[in-house]
C-alpha cells in the first residue's frame, strides 16, 4: 500500500490583452488545497485512488475590480479518480472512473456548469510473448460532461457555446514485437 498527500498554496497572476483594452485581463489568483493519492495491491488486484480539493479565488481584479473575490472559471472544488485493475499475467482488465464537481463557466460566477462522472474500461491480452491485444473504451455510459461554456449567463435566446467531453469511444490495437 502506498499513500501520498500534498497540501498546497498557490499564488498566480494572469495578464492578457486581447483585441485592445476592452478585453484586457489583469488578475491575481490564490488557491489552497489538498491532494491525496494511493495504491493498494493484493495478489492480482490493484486499486489506485486519488482525490483533489481546491479552493480558488480571484484575490485582485486590477481592471475594474468586478471579479475580486469570485471563483475562477472552470475550477471544480473536487476531482476524484479510481482505477481498479485485475492482472492475471497474460490478461489484465480494469476501469477508470473520474468525477469532476461543478464549476463556474466564467469569472462572473453567474452560470454554473454541472459536475459529472465518466467511466472507462480496458482489457489487455498477451496471448504470446510478442503479441499484445488492447481494447479500451472511454465514457462507456455516454455521459454528457461540460468542460467549458463561453457565456457568463444563459443568453436571452437560450443558445450558447460549450465544449463537451467526447462521447463513448472504443478502440482496439494489436501490437506485434519482433
Amino acid at each position: 500500500m502506498t499513500v501520498n498527500g500534498t497540501v498546497f498554496h498557490v499564488e498566480a497572476e494572469d495578464q492578457n490583452v486581447l483585441n485592445g483594452a476592452a478585453s484586457s485581463t489583469n488578475r491575481v489568483y490564490e488557491a489552497d488545497g489538498v491532494e491525496l493519492e494511493g495504491t493498494f495491491t493484493r495478489g492480482i488486484f490493484n486499486l489506485m485512488l486519488a482525490a483533489t480539493y481546491t479552493k480558488a479565488k480571484i484575490t485582485e481584479d486590477r481592471v475594474g475590480g468586478t471579479f475580486t473575490g469570485k471563483e475562477p472559471r472552470h475550477q471544480p472544488d473536487y476531482v476524484f479518480v479510481a482505477v481498479p485493475q485485475i492482472d492475471f499475467g497474460k490478461l489484465a482488465i480494469g476501469a477508470n472512473i473520474v468525477t469532476i464537481t461543478g464549476s463556474y463557466a466564467q469569472d462572473s460566477n453567474q452560470l454554473r456548469m454541472p459536475g459529472f462522472t465518466q467511466v472507462g474500461a480496458f482489457l489487455e491480452a498477451n496471448p504470446a510473448d510478442n503479441l499484445r491485444l488492447t481494447v479500451s473504451a472511454q465514457n462507456l455510459f455516454d455521459t454528457l460532461g461540460i468542460y467549458e461554456v463561453n457565456q457568463a449567463s444563459v443568453p436571452a435566446n437560450g443558445i450558447g457555446f460549450a465544449r463537451a467531453a467526447n462521447g463513448r469511444t472504443v478502440q482496439a490495437s494489436l501490437a506485434l514485437s519482433f
